[in-house]
């Protein structure tokens, strides 16, 4: 493959594939949605709460889904804010500050339950050593009512010259 100017690169034959303007990390992409979504929306739906054994959603605590202090990208996880709470003092707040209450909301995604919201609550529940969570779980069906973006929009494709 070889760079142009254009910012495209060439695979040959005629064929050139644009450049990946998703700008999530990758483990991102490989266990993340391929949609992006409105809290608020997934907060109104009509789900029950029930109980789940938190070691099905530790995994999370490894993906980096906050920023660090005074950047703006993917690049701390809760696991290193449960670990060094001095150098990520706003987020560790958050963390110690989680209102319980509120169940997690996750969605099955690529064979897991993957977290749409409730990070700072699971790392709480963790620090904690709570052995269940309460979480909602979220069809797929409700997909088209709570997406803002689908991030397919933003990965590579390849197209004819």
């Amino acid at each position: 493959m070889k760079n142009t100017n254009d910012g495209f690169h060439e695979l040959g034959a005629g064929v050139r594939k644009t450049p990946d303007l998703d700008p999530r990390p990758q483990i991102i992409k490989d266990t993340g949605f391929e949609f992006d979504w409105d809290d608020k929306k997934v907060w109104e739906l009509p789900i029950e709460a029930e109980d789940m054994p938190i070691d099905e959603l530790v995994w999370h605590l490894e993906i980096p889904v906050w920023e660090q202090e005074g950047t703006d990208d993917w690049n701390l996880t809760p696991a290193q804010t449960l670990k060094n709470p001095e150098k990520e003092p706003s987020h560790f707040k958050k963390i110690i500050e989680s209102d319980m209450q509120y169940p997690i909301d996750i969605m099955r995604n690529k064979g897991k339950w993957t977290l749409l919201d409730g990070y700072h609550r699971l790392a709480r529940a963790h620090q904690l050593r709570h052995k269940t969570v309460k979480v909602r779980k979220i069809s797929r069906d409700y997909i088209p009512q709570i997406t803002t973006k689908m991030w397919k929009n933003y990965r590579a494709q390849t197209e004819k010259i």
